[in-house]
């Protein structure tokens, strides 16, 4: 199949998006691309993505003209102080603003490359290689915050990578541990974008979830289209968008700890605060259960679970207040309109 391409435009700089089974072959002229001239690579990942996959990134970029060196980034989830060991590593392998950063990896190793990157020698290109279908829906559009000294993962730039390539073989739809988060957004995309398009994705839905390759490949194309959109956008409301059923979902997660997956708590933010939405902006009951449909065709189930209502509205307040001074959830109106 061949690799689509879509280059995504934030305006006065643009990220080359590369997407399909089997892209990895193609990243060393990919990366040689972003620069001037192949010189210098320095790779961000973890060591059990460098086992697996670094002998065909270290090749395909050698191939390109690089000479490429590694920086193993820690287990865990990424903090801001390791940035420093990223950029200790960009000296001492004669990183400049002319070479190359990479990041191979998750949503942390992603953030820590682009951070990295953003910041040495006043911005140094970035190619990104998403190992996870959730890093593939989000990096080219927002970083991953990584943790503050406290603990609190609040630290982030805007994405600015000038490259993100996307190899499917690499990913597997079915495994819901891994896929889960990356499904819930491709359903929260399109009901940011537009009724157009939240009626299309109730039709492509069944088939992401039946691993079809065409399909997953539009689905994730469009959750790009649609998060541009969100990141390019005037209103302060719009650009908030991203956030939809976040907040529920961290209250969730401190009222019910580390064991739920993510992906589930999301699902359980979107369900509550697409309820919200019916009661304070007339938000339509058919796109609420329609939204109940799509998460549930992409076979994300409801959870059970007990709270105490207070105890879940204290929750959610405290996550509005890490990140604002303003309670205000990010709620949809009808399908294209988010209002805070």
């Amino acid at each position: 199949m061949t690799i689509r391409r879509q280059l995504l435009n934030f305006g006065p700089r643009s990220t080359d998006f590369r997407l399909g089974p089997g892209a990895l072959d193609e990243l060393g002229g990919l990366c040689g691309s972003v620069v001037p001239k192949p010189v210098r690579a320095l790779v961000v990942a973890r060591a059990a993505d460098r086992a697996a996959f670094g002998t065909q990134v270290e090749h395909g970029l050698t191939d390109a003209g690089f000479a490429v060196s590694w920086h193993e980034a820690p287990q865990g989830a990424a903090t801001f102080a390791e940035v420093a060991s990223v950029t200790a590593s960009c000296a001492a392998a004669g990183i400049t603003a002319d070479d190359l950063v990479v990041g191979l990896g998750d949503a942390d190793v992603c953030a820590l490359a682009d951070f990295a990157a953003h910041v040495w020698c006043e911005g140094t290109p970035c190619a990104l290689v998403p190992t996870t279908l959730d890093t593939m829906a989000t990096v080219a559009t927002e970083m991953n915050s990584l943790a503050a000294p406290g603990g609190q993962q609040l630290v982030s730039l805007p994405a600015r990578a000038a490259l993100v390539v996307c190899d499917l073989d690499l990913v597997d739809v079915h495994d819901l541990d891994h896929a889960g988060l990356a499904l819930c957004l491709m359903v929260s995309a399109a009901l940011a974008e537009g009724r157009t398009c939240w009626a299309n994705f109730a039709t492509s839905a069944p088939d992401v979830a039946a691993g079809s390759t065409s399909a997953l490949i539009d689905a994730l194309c469009m959750t790009q289209s649609s998060r541009v959109d969100i990141v390019k956008s005037i209103s302060p409301s719009v650009r908030e968008s991203m956030k939809y059923g976040m907040h529920a979902a961290r209250a969730l997660r401190s009222l019910l700890g580390p064991g739920v997956p993510w992906y589930q708590l999301v699902a359980e933010g979107m369900r509550f605060e697409a309820r919200i939405a019916h009661e304070v902006l007339d938000f339509s009951l058919d796109d609420v259960f329609d939204q109940d449909d799509r998460l549930a065709d992409l076979g994300i189930e409801e959870l059970a679970f007990t709270l105490d209502t207070a105890e879940f509205i204290e929750a959610l307040k405290a996550s509005c207040f890490d990140r604002s001074n303003r309670f205000l959830l990010s709620l949809p109106k009808y399908p294209g309109t988010i209002r805070l």
